[in-house]
């Protein structure tokens, strides 16, 4: 069914600017639990990597 054929053009709008907010979040959504298993897939080695560390230096941004 088309909004613009029924003459109702005030739903046209409504629906587009809610698809555009849905859209918007679900891509947040998405990068965020992508960003989330690229962690919990790095955890490990990174983990690895701090207990070979033999500098024996402590990495802090305070001074």
């Amino acid at each position: 069914r088309s909004f613009y054929a029924a003459g109702d053009m005030e739903n046209v709008y409504v629906y587009g600017a809610a698809g555009s907010a849905l859209g918007t979040s679900i891509g947040v959504l998405v990068a965020l639990l992508f960003m989330i298993a690229l962690f919990f897939m790095y955890r490990p080695r990174a983990k690895s990597l701090v207990e070979r560390d033999v500098s024996g230096v402590e990495d802090s941004y305070q001074e």
